[in-house]
């Protein structure tokens, strides 16, 4: 089974046609992309549309069909900024790092306990290496995925595919931002 299809792959699910393979990775990449474009990456993991592994795989078929440098360039970004969507409490102590930081709060910063200024400052310098690597790892699977025919992709890796939902799930509460683009 190769990489692109371990997100997607249900035991029993049936064969998918190309075309649903494409509408189904563009409801992901779409859903995702709007979440970002509205309420940025600073919200927990719990809020993203889908998982992170559909999300990641659905962003790389998406560049692997797109034909303009300049779309797989921002394709790539939202990969790398997956990575900024953190478990709740990482995310938890990162945003209230940032709003420490971001209202210039001399009090609390200096009276923050240490731990957690350094749990912080590790959360910050790992989400940045992740993110890196995440960038290697877009542009190697993207390279890999260039030497194949898409038809082949699609036929031999995605021809399996679980059913993904036509419209990502509902955001009202706590699953992120209530409106939709």
């Amino acid at each position: 089974m190769g990489w692109w299809n371990r997100a997607f792959v249900e035991p029993s699910a049936p064969e998918l046609s190309a075309e649903d393979i494409v509408k189904q990775t563009q409801t992901v990449v779409r859903a995702y992309s709007c979440l970002v474009a509205e309420s940025g990456t600073n919200l927990p993991e719990s809020a993203l549309p889908y998982p992170k592994e559909v999300i990641r795989t659905s962003l790389l078929l998406w560049a692997a069909l797109e034909d303009e440098p300049e779309t797989r360039t921002q394709l790539g970004a939202l990969y790398v900024m997956l990575e900024d969507f953190l478990p709740h409490d990482e995310w938890k102590i990162l945003h209230e790092w940032h709003h420490i930081l971001n209202t210039k709060d001399m009090d609390s910063l200096l009276k923050a306990d240490p731990r957690f200024r350094e749990t912080a400052v590790r959360l910050m310098n790992e989400t940045a290496e992740l993110g890196a690597r995440r960038m290697h790892e877009f542009k190697e699977r993207l390279g890999e995925v260039e030497t194949r025919p898409i038809g082949l992709i699609l036929d031999a890796g995605l021809s399996n595919c679980g059913s993904i939902e036509s419209d990502p799930p509902d955001w009202s509460g706590s699953r992120g931002p209530a409106r939709r683009c």
